[in-house]
């Protein structure tokens, strides 16, 4: 006997969706769009289960920042600009003048 022979209907029930990874990060789109922006000075990373996930950590300066708010780390980084250093040759040639 077929289904539709029996009378019975059947109830199409979805299977259960898992649960979001906690490991990925949230909005991951807007994080590797900023991650390309800021890419050149920057190096962007992701902590998963830190009250500041998002952090950020300069290349060529010792300098890191983090945040809980990947809106706010996008403008610190784009308003920051590290301090201006003299390359060693250029004090060694003013000492000996």
């Amino acid at each position: 006997m077929t289904p539709r022979q029996s009378g019975r209907h059947r109830r199409f029930v979805p299977a259960q969706r898992p649960a979001a990874d906690p490991s990925r990060i949230p909005d991951y789109a807007e994080f590797a769009s900023m991650a390309l922006r800021h890419g050149a000075r920057w190096e962007i990373t992701y902590r998963t289960g830190d009250p500041t996930p998002y952090r950020a950590r300069h290349r060529a300066v010792e300098i890191s920042l983090a945040s809980d708010d990947l809106h706010a780390l996008d403008c610190a980084l784009a308003a920051f600009e590290p301090p201006p250093s003299a390359r060693p040759y250029v004090l060694c040639r003013q000492a000996a003048a």
